[in-house]
């Protein structure tokens, strides 16, 4: 990303599924022989869109090798069904990931995409 004037702001809104896939990996290879795993090919909880997962040092160390002196990690607000329960349960959801994400003070994300805010 390459901005041309001081003081703009990117916002990219990226999938957050990296610590799901590795607790998957963690926990699958306690469960199935290491043959067994060489042999899958399939990855748990990837969306076939999304080519590369990055963790969040790594997306930080790289603005910052672009020169943006602000970055900032947010939980993404989910999209919302239309009408009942489900709106509210997701609602509801939404509220707690928040509530953790200032709790563990900005560390844990666990909305299923996150929010990467940065700036120059």
């Amino acid at each position: 990303l390459h901005t041309q004037k001081p003081n703009r702001m990117t916002l990219i809104r990226i999938p957050n599924k990296l610590w799901l896939i590795r607790g998957a990996l963690l926990i699958n290879s306690y469960i199935y022989s290491k043959q067994r795993l060489e042999m899958s090919d399939s990855v748990k909880f990837v969306n076939p869109e999304h080519i590369y997962f990055f963790s969040r040092k790594y997306l930080a160390n790289r603005f910052k090798s672009q020169r943006f002196n602000k970055i900032d990690f947010y939980p993404a607000r989910p999209l919302y069904p239309k009408g009942g329960i489900k709106r509210i349960c997701v609602a509801i959801f939404f509220i707690i990931t928040v509530c953790i994400y200032y709790m563990s003070f900005k560390e844990l994300i666990i909305t299923p995409s996150q929010l990467v805010v940065v700036s120059k």
